[in-house]
């Protein structure tokens, strides 16, 4: 499901990331001599994944034929058929965007204190956690926490990777579902479980974390139905904090 949306900085920051995909420059793009397919990824992205407007498609880099985003869209959608990897990467983006529009002003929250709060609300009404600084009370995981995300690891593996998993049409993409799904459900559901202690255990940083929340918390907002199947399946098989 399309997330339809004209914030002013979904185009520029969608071009930004498609640049540094292609390891050209904004401003290279915008010329019409520049990387066509990187320039038809954008479109497609805007119109095709964002629901944005044809004139904001087209004018972040200067195109000024409709006809044009449709046949980017078309020559994108033929490439996405049999390029696992473009898909992944146009996934990347479209959850980074939503992120950027999900927060005011397309910042990361504000710095917490030593005993931070979490910023931000996710899908399931908890708030997100924070990207910016974060002081590490500790870096290791007690037997308690450890089982825990043995759990919720066991469970998930069981709903979100199963036999078909070589049959999908992206299997990295439903792994790295399945790896942020763990890290949601171990934040969204144990809140005695520290924000220091699942980076730990799960080797993150701040952004690391904050990209792995987001993406589902993002995913439930724009679409979630299957995705809520598949968690609240998952949930059934280990108890809640």
């Amino acid at each position: 499901m399309r997330k339809k949306t004209e914030d002013p900085r979904i185009a520029p920051k969608v071009l930004e990331m498609v640049a540094a995909h292609y390891k050209t420059t904004p401003e290279a793009l915008k010329d019409k001599d520049g990387d066509r397919k990187a320039r038809q990824v954008v479109m497609y992205i805007l119109k095709a994944e964002l629901g944005a407007s044809i004139n904001t498609s087209s004018r972040v880099i200067n195109v000024k034929s409709s006809p044009t985003v449709y046949a980017a869209i078309k020559a994108v959608k033929d490439l996405l058929k049999t390029d696992t990897a473009l898909a992944t990467m146009i996934e990347t983006i479209k959850t980074e965007v939503l992120m950027l529009s999900a927060v005011p002003g397309g910042h990361a929250p504000a710095p917490v204190q030593s005993n931070p709060m979490r910023q931000t609300m996710s899908a399931s009404g908890k708030p997100l956690p924070s990207a910016s600084q974060l002081e590490i009370v500790s870096t290791a995981t007690n037997k308690s926490t450890e089982q825990i995300i043995g759990n919720v690891q066991k469970a998930v593996t069981g709903i979100f990777l199963g036999a078909d998993l070589l049959q999908s049409r992206d299997p990295a993409a439903e792994v790295t579902l399945a790896k942020d799904a763990v890290v949601f459900l171990v934040w969204d559901d144990f809140p005695k479980i520290t924000q220091a202690e699942i980076l730990s255990a799960f080797h993150l940083d701040q952004n690391g974390l904050y990209r792995a929340v987001g993406r589902i918390s993002v995913d439930l907002k724009e679409d979630g139905s299957e995705l809520k199947k598949k968690l609240k399946t998952a949930r059934a098989a280990y108890t809640p904090a």
